[in-house]
């Protein structure tokens, strides 16, 4: 009998088909085909050999994994935004790319932001506790008043994806104020009109705040009781980036004793959340089981994009190569791209992209509403990727500083 001489790839969890479909017809697949968290020791059977892993965020992907896989693996890719599971430093140190999935899924995620957001302010819990246990009484003028959106200020921290998203459906509520912090200013705040304050600022002139940054060593526990004191005791606070950010036992002091006014969780450290925590005793705490990302078409889209992630890695010819953008492959040294239903021949000089004119052998190119120089140098970089001299954008990757092609790669 032949032997199959596809590549494989192991999947580590029951996904939605549309990735596993997309992978069966060009690799090999195996795969933990269960709902549940696969065991590390089953983690490490299935990791043996492959060329490809396909991986979630419940995953610890570190040396002992990337040992037993072997040097023939190409790629990790993982369904999800955060990567930290991920030990990225030693994918580097073994020219292992990493492939993730944002924005298929900021949508879904800014819903579940304002969904929680709502929830938390209007104290829904309280008020459905209120029907099933008898305790709701005839109107009553102030009974269950909650905290409303309009004219209020908004503090975001984090304006990235998912951070704007959020931003743009709450100028439909008319709050009056949007400000952010971050690590730097967003070139997308003009368009919900957000201000770049500093984070004291921001913690103590909000009415509500709203964690949505990636987790970092230098983030980790960033709300905790210093950052608690300094809110508005009607401060409401929510998180639905990552359980990292929260110092639970501080936010769970602040709550009891009123320095804030309600939390609205959908991530917690660790998860799933101890039955015996004490957040689960508050009525003004609102605890969801990471579900940020849950329609069945972001979570769709997630597996989909992290089959075209795996297929970019193994299924490209590195001479001509130059990277996958959006599902698609650019040639360098042919002609070959296609974005938006045009293709755009590189080794000639001009095409119809968008109803703008591309002129590849001199000066632009319009992409995405975005223009990029290139006269000054498209350099392959490791075969594989392209890079821009004096201008980049998010969806173009430096392999030699980790950023981010489009959120396809880390490294």
């Amino acid at each position: 009998m032949a032997t199959d001489a596809r590549p494989k790839v192991f999947v580590t969890r029951r996904v939605p088909a549309r990735g596993i479909d997309l992978l069966k017809d060009k690799f090999v697949v195996s795969q933990w085909d269960r709902e549940d968290r696969i065991p590390p020791e089953e983690l490490l059977r299935g990791v043996k050999g492959v060329d490809a892993l396909f991986c979630l965020l419940t995953d610890k992907i570190d040396k002992d994994v990337l040992d037993e896989a072997g040097p023939q693996l190409k790629t990790i890719c993982t369904m999800s935004v955060g990567y930290e599971h991920i030990d990225i430093s030693e994918c580097k140190k073994r020219n292992i790319p990493v492939g993730f999935t944002p924005d298929v899924l900021t949508n879904a995620t800014a819903e579940l932001t304002m969904s929680l957001l709502l929830a938390t302010s209007r104290r829904l819990k309280e008020a459905m506790t209120a029907v099933e246990d008898g305790s709701w009484g005839t109107w009553n003028p102030i009974w269950m008043l909650g905290h409303g959106l309009d004219g209020a200020t908004v503090g975001i921290v984090g304006l990235g994806r998912i951070g704007l998203a959020v931003a743009k459906c709450l100028l439909s509520f008319g709050v009056s104020r949007i400000v952010y912090s971050g690590n730097s200013q967003s070139k997308n705040a003009q368009e919900v009109n957000a201000e770049f304050v500093s984070f004291d600022y921001l913690l103590e002139h909000s009415d509500f705040i709203l964690g949505c940054c990636s987790l970092t060593a230098n983030n980790m526990g960033l709300f905790n009781a210093e950052a608690f004191n300094k809110m508005k005791t009607s401060a409401i606070f929510v998180n639905t980036s990552r359980g990292g950010l929260v110092n639970q036992d501080d936010l769970y002091n602040a709550l009891k004793s009123g320095k804030i006014a309600g939390a609205g969780l959908d991530v917690t450290n660790p998860e799933p959340l101890p039955t015996d925590s004490p957040l689960l005793t508050l009525s003004n705490c609102l605890v969801l089981p990471h579900i940020g990302s849950a329609t069945e078409k972001a979570r769709s889209a997630m597996s989909e994009l992290t089959a075209r992630n795996i297929i970019a890695y193994c299924h490209t010819d590195d001479d001509t190569c130059v990277k996958q953008l959006d599902g698609c492959v650019v040639y360098l040294d042919t002609c070959i791209k296609h974005l938006d239903g045009y293709v755009v021949y590189l080794d000639t000089c001009a095409k119809q992209l968008d109803g703008c004119v591309v002129y590849l052998d001199t000066c632009i190119k319009h992409l995405d509403g975005y223009v990029v120089y290139l006269d000054t140098g498209v350099k392959p970089l490791d075969g594989c990727v392209v890079y821009l001299d004096t201008w980049h954008l998010d969806m173009w990757v430096y392999l030699d500083t980790g950023k981010a092609l489009d959120g396809y790669v880390v490294y």
